[in-house]
C-alpha cells in the first residue's frame, strides 16, 4: 500500500512539473530556425498547453521592431504600420487599437518577457503551425500578390495608377485637361473600370486638369483633395463633376489613413499646416507600405512642407521616391532626402518644358545619395512592380552625370570670434537683396541668386547686420 502511495505521488509531482515547466521548442520563420540561448531565453509550452517564447529575440527575428511601454506594463511590436500591445497578465493583445482576445497571457519569467507565440504573429498576417515530430513551431509569412505603381507619361504633369490586391484601386493626379485620353484609354487598357480612392494632391491644372473626365468615365468612391479651394475654372470643374456624381469628398491631410493591414499601409504624410504662402505646399504627401517595400508619393510639396515631415513624427525612409514638383529645385531638399534615402527616383516630366525641369541642383542631390533615376521625358510611362520585398522597374534607369559645379563668388561677414562663415558652415543665409534671414533648408533659398547669399555663423551676426528673420523658416 505503501509504495503504491509513492509511486502515486512520484507521478503526480512528475505530471505537475512537466505542466509548470513545459518541454523545450524549436521555432522556424521561413525556414530558418531563431537562435535562442540561455541569455535570450527560451521556449516552453505553459500549463494551458501554449508556447510562450521570448519576445525581444523573436520578433527581431520576424523583422518587427520591439519596444516596451512603462505606463501601461506592455510590451510593443511594430513592424509594416502595425502595433501590437502586449499587456502583461492579461488574456488580450491590442492590435492598432482594437482588443483581440487570447486564452494566454503575456508573463515575465526570469526577468525576460514571454508572449504566446500564435495570435500574436497571426496580428501581423503570418501563419504559425506545429510540427510534432521536430517539436517546431513554423512561422511562415504568407507570399504576397504583386502591386503595380504607373508613373503615366502626361507631359508636364503628373498621373499616377496604383494597382492593389483585391482589386484596389488608387489614382493619384489627373494630368493636364488634354490628357483625359491617355489617361482613360491607358487605365481602360488595363480592364479597370472601378477606382476606390482618387487623391487630388493639389489644385494646380497640370494635376487635376482631366479629373472632370476621369470621374465621369469610372465609378470612382471616394475623392481626397487638401483643405483649400482655387478661383479657377478647371477647380469649378472638377467640384462640379463631383457633386454630379454624387461623389464622397474627403479633406485630407498629415497624420490620416485610408488602409492600415498586416501587408499594406496607405497613408498621409502632409499637408501638416493650415497656411502655406506657395500652393505647391498644400500638396497631399502620400506613402505606400507594402510588404517591407515602400514608396512616397510627393506631389508638388515644396522644401516648406518636407521640413516639417522631417520634424514631425513620421518614417521617410522608402525605397521608391515620386520626386516632388517635376524636380524642381525647391523640392527634393538636401535635409529631405537624407531621411528619405530613396533606392529609385521617378521624376514625371514634360520633354523640352519652359521651367527647366527636372533642375540641375535637384539631379546632383539625387545622384550623390545613389538612387537610380528614371524619368517619363525620357522613358515614357514608368511601371514598378512589388511583390513585399522587392521592387523592380520595367526600365533602365537614366545615365546620369554631374555638371562640373560652378564656383560663384559669395559674399562673407565677418563673426564676434574672426571667424568666417562659409557655405559649408554657415547656420543662416541672408538675401543681400532682400535683406531676409533664412535657414540653409528654408526653400527660399533655392531661389536664391548665388551672389545675393550671405552666410553666418551667428544670428546676432546677421540682425546686427539689418537682416530680418524669413517669416517661412522663422531662423
Amino acid at each position: 500500500m505503501k509504495l503504491k502511495r509513492k509511486i502515486l505521488c512520484f507521478l503526480l509531482v512528475f505530471i505537475l512539473l512537466f505542466t509548470a515547466v513545459g518541454y523545450a521548442v524549436e521555432i522556424s520563420i521561413d525556414g530558418n530556425r531563431v537562435g535562442f540561448t540561455n541569455e535570450s531565453g527560451i521556449p516552453f509550452v505553459d500549463s494551458s498547453n501554449r508556447t510562450q517564447v521570448p519576445l525581444r529575440v523573436t520578433m527581431e527575428s520576424f523583422g518587427a521592431t520591439v519596444g516596451w511601454d512603462n505606463s501601461t506594463n506592455s510590451a510593443t511590436v511594430e513592424k509594416n504600420g502595425i502595433n501590437v500591445r502586449i499587456p502583461i497578465g492579461q488574456s488580450y493583445i491590442i492590435k492598432n487599437g482594437q482588443k483581440i482576445p487570447n486564452d494566454t497571457a503575456a508573463i515575465i519569467k526570469d526577468g525576460r518577457t514571454y508572449l504566446p507565440i500564435r495570435v500574436v504573429l497571426e496580428a501581423f498576417g503570418a501563419s504559425v503551425g506545429w510540427d510534432g515530430a521536430t517539436q517546431t513551431v513554423t512561422v511562415t509569412k504568407d507570399p504576397l500578390e504583386e502591386i503595380k505603381i504607373h508613373f503615366i507619361d502626361v507631359g508636364q504633369a503628373d498621373s499616377i495608377l496604383i494597382e492593389l490586391p483585391n482589386n484596389i484601386e488608387i489614382l493619384i493626379d489627373a494630368g493636364n485637361k488634354d490628357d483625359a485620353y491617355t489617361i482613360i484609354n491607358y487605365i481602360n487598357n488595363l480592364g479597370i473600370d472601378h477606382i476606390e480612392h482618387f487623391i487630388l494632391t493639389h489644385f494646380h491644372e497640370d494635376h487635376i486638369g482631366s479629373a472632370p473626365d476621369i470621374i465621369h468615365a469610372f465609378y470612382v468612391d471616394k475623392v481626397y483633395t487638401p483643405e483649400t479651394i482655387a478661383d479657377t475654372d478647371i477647380y469649378e470643374a472638377t467640384m462640379a463633376a463631383i457633386e454630379d456624381e454624387d461623389m464622397e469628398i474627403i479633406r485630407a491631410k498629415g497624420g490620416k489613413s485610408i488602409i492600415d493591414t498586416a501587408s499594406l499601409a496607405f497613408e498621409f504624410l502632409g499637408p501638416n499646416s493650415i497656411y502655406y504662402s506657395e500652393a505647391n505646399e498644400y500638396s497631399l504627401v502620400t506613402k505606400l507600405t507594402y510588404g517591407d517595400t515602400s514608396f512616397l508619393f510627393m506631389g508638388d510639396a515644396e522644401s516648406v512642407s518636407e521640413l516639417e515631415m522631417v520634424r514631425g513624427d513620421y518614417d521617410l525612409d522608402v525605397d521608391l521616391l515620386k520626386v516632388g514638383h517635376h524636380g524642381g529645385e525647391t523640392s527634393s531638399s538636401q535635409i529631405f532626402l537624407n531621411e528619405v534615402t530613396p533606392a529609385y527616383a521617378v521624376i514625371s516630366v514634360g520633354a523640352f518644358n519652359n521651367y527647366g525641369h527636372p533642375h540641375e541642383k535637384t539631379l546632383n542631390r539625387l545622384n550623390a545619395i545613389g538612387a537610380k533615376i528614371y524619368r517619363t521625358d525620357i522613358q515614357g510611362t514608368v511601371v514598378a512592380t512589388s511583390d513585399g520585398s522587392n521592387i523592380t522597374i520595367d526600365k533602365e534607369a537614366t545615365e546620369y552625370v554631374p555638371e562640373p559645379i560652378k564656383e560663384v563668388p559669395v559674399k562673407t561677414i565677418p563673426t564676434n570670434n574672426d571667424d568666417t562663415a562659409t557655405e559649408s558652415t554657415a547656420k543662416y543665409i541672408g538675401n543681400s537683396n532682400t535683406h531676409k534671414l533664412h535657414y540653409p533648408s528654408c526653400g527660399s533659398v533655392n531661389d536664391m541668386k548665388e551672389t545675393n547669399k550671405v552666410f553666418f555663423l551667428l544670428r546676432e551676426d546677421a540682425i546686427s547686420n539689418g537682416y530680418i528673420p524669413c517669416k517661412r523658416c522663422n531662423p
